[in-house]
């Protein structure tokens, strides 16, 4: 058996303006989005060392700046074991 990492066809990394890697965001629906474009997402994690605050903060994927709305309802964000979670949103390109 190989030491392969597990991930989902959709988990992608999230980046900081360096490009180092500081988060993890899962796509929803089943097919691969169109990068530069407002992308529907099912959970997005930022650990809190990265921010305090999870609407301002602005991230990268493939390059492109892209920031949780802020009219995002707070029920969608949760705080737990260090990281912010974001549930179901639709995130839009800076």
């Amino acid at each position: 058996m190989s030491n392969a990492p597990k991930t989902f066809k959709h988990d992608h990394a999230v980046r900081d303006p360096a490009g180092r890697p500081i988060g993890r965001i899962i796509f929803a629906g089943g097919v691969e989005p169109e990068i530069g474009k407002p992308l529907q997402v099912a959970l997005l994690i930022i650990p809190a060392a990265y921010t305090r605050n999870v609407l301002s903060f602005v991230f990268y994927l493939d390059g492109v700046a892209y920031r949780v709305p802020a009219d995002t309802p707070k029920i969608k964000i949760s705080f737990a074991d260090g990281q912010h979670k974001v549930n179901h949103v639709v995130l839009q390109p800076v």
